[in-house]
């Protein structure tokens, strides 16, 4: 059996419609929009299995923002993260993933450039072998 490390990353950005009501004009939505951005950050959340049959896991959550800009779609520290996850897997089933499953929800098409360029392989060299499934 191949033992693969399977992991799943999403970053949720702060809502407003609970902020706003219905009779604002759109420059004053916009207004709001840019306020809420800024003050409040992001949360990423990753997660990963710890053996081969992939049911127990672990989790990683954080606040997060970019300067300036407020809402981040990037998870920050994404390589530290999973370098963790890797070593908690080797720990619990004495051998090194021959796979990793990375599983990336909510990038728009906008963000799809920045997201990718930034994204575990960039932070992995990649496989020695060119098996696969």
């Amino acid at each position: 059996m191949i033992l693969v490390l399977i992991i799943g990353a999403d970053v949720t950005h702060p809502g407003i419609e609970s902020k706003v009501n219905s009779k604002i004009t759109q420059t004053q939505f916009m207004l709001i929009l840019i306020v809420v951005c800024l003050q409040f950050p992001s949360l990423a959340a990753v997660t990963a299995s710890l053996d081969r049959t992939g049911m127990p896991f672990q989790m990683h959550i954080q606040a997060q923002r970019r300067p300036e800009k407020g809402a981040a779609e990037v998870i920050t520290g994404l390589g530290e993260i999973m370098k963790s996850f890797i070593t908690t897997f080797v720990t619990k089933t004495g051998h090194k993933p021959r796979k990793i499953l990375y599983y990336r929800d909510g990038v728009g098409d906008g963000q799809f450039g920045e997201v990718s360029s930034k994204s575990p392989s960039s932070n992995f060299p990649p496989p020695r072998s060119s098996s696969s499934f």
